[in-house]
């Protein structure tokens, strides 16, 4: 009567042995697909042919002969220009067939099944949970990007055509520079899915990775749905008033309090033009701290200018208690919608900018940490997209340290 998973992974991914035993160490049975049919994963691990997916008559790996929707060679489904044609169809099916798979063992329960995949395999959860009224919640990591043309591939294949028959629980784990599932996609799938029973899980800073907070938040959404085993939040509300009377945009968060709240964490971002494929990855998200009014977290932004779009979203962390988690966290994090102002709202609503800048692009003050990627001994920043700290034609960066230690 186990919960199970598929397991499903990216493009320049195989399948993965060590997802299946920390998830079976959690009380879940997992599948995890190799449809990338890669013969380096069966070097690898000293596998035969039949350790990956057999694609038979028809490509679904990730080569060019499985990309589009032509019948252009003679291991296309069908004979005419048909979204069944594409990779991504081919590879749902395979997911498919492995939830068939799970259905059929002794120890699993085949009505607690969930989705699980990273990149080009968050889109395939989104499409297979879509598709197969067997998954009962689903996790896309990373995904999707949409595609809005009127064409018959944007119609009928693009992940962005299957956001109308989501119906199954969804927590999209959506890091806020992420190249290949761009925040403000993600903010156009959602409002067309009928099920609104989804989440966010938003790592700050990161590209196409999460922290271990929203990872935490990814093994407690399927303890709460496919084992009962955790009340998970509600989505926090957040509201953004533009006319106030400073003239600064305040931010109001309203997070549901059945698991107990550790801090909120506010952010925005000018960047929201920066939407190419190296723009995406470089937007710089300020950090503000809000104040506790009652229920709710109020904040107020200051901002430089009114040229730009404002962008914001907020991060609850809840804290946890006795869980067991296969990356250790001491919180969970769930994201608000994120709220999006072109820079004609800004001005019509009379939305002050103080116009201020400043030569220093960090002084590492208190907080400092909420602006930056730290990791071990790594410290990255997008800080120099701060308008506030404008470079000049011909400058230098310099560095001051100061030790804390006298001799």
């Amino acid at each position: 009567q186990l919960p199970a998973f598929v397991q499903i992974h990216g493009g320049g991914g195989a399948a993965s042995k060590e997802a299946c035993i920390a998830n079976a160490k959690r009380g879940y049975a997992t599948i995890s697909l190799n449809w990338r049919a890669d013969d380096r994963y069966l070097k690898k691990h000293d596998l035969p042919e039949a350790a990956q997916t057999d694609w038979g008559a028809v490509e679904g790996r990730q080569v060019a002969e499985s990309r589009g929707i032509e019948p252009n060679n003679d291991k296309r489904y069908d004979p005419v220009p048909s979204g069944r044609n594409g990779g991504y169809f081919l590879r749902t099916l395979a997911a498919r067939r492995a939830l068939t798979f799970l259905q059929q063992q002794p120890e699993v329960n085949g009505d607690r099944l969930g989705v699980d995949g990273h990149s080009m395999g968050g889109v395939i959860t989104l499409e297979t949970a879509a598709m197969d009224p067997r998954v009962k919640a689903a996790a896309p990591s990373c995904a999707p990007p949409i595609d809005l043309e009127d064409t018959l591939i944007a119609r009928t294949y693009a992940p962005s055509a299957y956001a109308s028959n989501i119906s199954c629980p969804m927590l999209f784990m959506s890091p806020s520079n992420d190249f290949h599932g761009h925040v403000e996609d993600l903010e156009w799938i959602m409002d067309r899915m009928p099920n609104q029973q989804f989440r966010i899980a938003r790592s700050e800073h990161l590209n196409h990775k999460h922290n271990y907070s929203c990872l935490a938040a990814k093994g407690l959404w399927f303890d709460a749905i496919l084992k009962d085993g955790y009340q998970y939040p509600s989505r926090p509300k957040i509201a953004v008033e533009l006319k106030t009377e400073d003239g600064r945009p305040r931010v109001r968060i309203t997070p549901d309090a059945v698991q107990p709240i550790d801090h909120v964490d506010v952010y925005f971002s000018r960047d929201g033009e920066l939407s190419d494929y190296q723009g995406s990855k470089s937007r710089f998200w300020q950090f503000v701290r809000p104040e506790t009014r009652g229920t709710e977290y109020v904040a107020s932004i200051d901002l430089f200018d009114l040229n730009d779009p404002l962008w914001v979203f907020a991060n609850v962390h809840y804290r946890i208690v006795d869980h067991n988690l296969t990356k250790p966290s001491d919180t969970m994090t769930s994201t608000t919608r994120m709220v999006m102002f072109d820079a004609d709202e800004l001005k019509a609503a009379g939305v002050k900018a103080d116009g201020v800048t400043t030569r220093v692009i960090e002084d590492f003050g208190e907080g400092w940490k909420k602006e930056w990627i730290v990791s071990g001994s790594s410290r990255e920043s997008f800080r120099l997209n701060d308008r506030r700290a404008p470079i000049p034609a011909h400058s230098k960066l310099v560095l001051s340290v100061r030790d804390t230690d006298a001799s």
